[in-house]
């Protein structure tokens, strides 16, 4: 894609956008090795979490299995084995009201460490030229 021709094709943005890609694959190893968590796990807890405080404020939804496989993309009996390993892991819980995060503050900390670094690339000179 563009990215890798980016890299190897040098440019003046080259060292800036691999070490953007550098800190975004550290920033997933520390919350993997941190919570014990794959990349499918942490993006479904993250979507876990924006459903339930977007919907809770907007509208009175149910966020459900089938929601948050829409909303990441993923099938659902996927979303719904990952989402069993978080329950079991005590970071969502299932409720009548749907699934909801057992900790907004976790969920807070994890959500701004990616935003910041998705910030960051957005900022880097060529992202204006991306779609």
């Amino acid at each position: 894609g563009r990215a890798w021709k980016r890299l190897r094709g040098g440019g003046r943005n080259r060292a800036a956008d691999a070490g953007s890609i550098r800190g975004l694959l550290r920033l997933f190893g520390t919350l993997r090795f941190s919570y014990g968590l794959s990349a499918e796990q942490i993006l479904i807890y993250l979507a876990v979490g924006a459903a339930e405080f977007d919907w809770r404020v907007e509208r009175d939804r149910k966020t459900s299995h089938q929601c948050i496989s829409h909303l990441v993309g993923v099938p659902k009996e996927t979303v719904r084995r990952k989402i069993e390993q978080l329950i079991d892991l005590g970071l969502i819980r299932s409720t009548r009201e749907g699934l909801r995060v057992v900790s907004a503050e976790e969920w807070s900390v994890l959500a701004d460490l990616l935003v910041d670094a998705g910030d960051r690339i957005a900022a880097l000179p060529s992202a204006s030229r991306r779609v």
